[in-house]
């Protein structure tokens, strides 16, 4: 590993969207292999040696060093829970563990340049975020304002974890989404065309995905239809069980 960056697999969210899958999200096979190794893979062909971030024993079989958050209470606490592994290092990139990265994309993360932070993704997804070690605390900074906003007003919400920390750093204020109902979550707006022309998030160049939700898996098999998914189960709230056939959730 480059001694003066580390970069972190992020792998320790709680899959609100995805608790009823039969697996991790991240665990998922595409034509074979699990979207963490080939994360895992690319990474190391672009000479980097990461690290992933969970408490989750269903990552063990990795052969890479694992770091324990300090605590995943909130979305936002995802990046200062681990702290104490990146703050002796000049540079830290984190990446999404439940993304399915295009070759481009991921060398577009690792290989542009910043000089103080940058988030990268499309319109819609995050996928990376790289930071330099002077402003490392406005990581702790936006957390601890996120989670106020949280507690102040007794919502959800929801994604700001990521795009929250980015409006905050940003200077933009967190709106709460207006489509918003109790039990949802909600989400910051998103002001992307903002963002970009800032300098904040810098849109990749080819089509990789998240899959954060059981959604998501239609999503990405319309997305790439010479993929194979592997067989999947979905479990929903009431109990009706889902099977992924030929790019739908069939009931099972």
């Amino acid at each position: 590993m480059n001694h003066e960056q580390i970069c972190i697999i992020m792998a320790d969210g709680k899959a609100k969207r995805m608790s009823g899958l039969n697996k991790k999200k991240q665990l998922v096979e595409i034509d074979g292999e699990k979207i963490i190794d080939r994360t895992v893979r690319q990474l190391r062909n672009l000479g980097i040696e990461p690290v992933i971030a969970t408490h989750f024993e269903d990552f063990d079989y990795l052969d890479i060093q694992h770091i324990v958050p300090e605590g995943n209470d909130y979305e936002i606490t995802k990046f200062n829970a681990n702290k104490k592994y990146y703050q002796n290092y000049d540079e830290t990139l984190f990446i999404w563990g439940d993304t399915y990265f295009e070759d481009i994309d991921i060398e577009t993360i690792v290989n542009t340049p910043v000089d103080k932070f940058k988030f990268f993704g499309s319109e819609f997804e995050i996928f990376g975020f790289k930071i330099k070690k002077p402003y490392y605390p406005l990581i702790d900074a936006g957390a601890e304002y996120i989670i106020s906003r949280i507690k102040a007003d007794q919502l959800d919400y929801g994604n700001t974890g990521t795009w929250g920390l980015l409006r905050h750093m940003g200077g933009y204020p967190l709106i709460p989404d207006p489509k918003y109902r109790p039990g949802m979550g909600v989400t910051s707006i998103h002001e992307p065309q903002k963002y970009i022309a800032q300098g904040l998030l810098y849109i990749v160049p080819g089509e990789s995905m998240d899959l954060d939700g059981y959604k998501d898996v239609i999503r990405f098999a319309e997305r790439f239809p010479d993929k194979k998914i592997e067989e999947l189960e979905f479990t929903e709230a009431g109990g009706e069980v889902y099977k992924f056939v030929n790019g739908k959730w069939i009931l099972k």
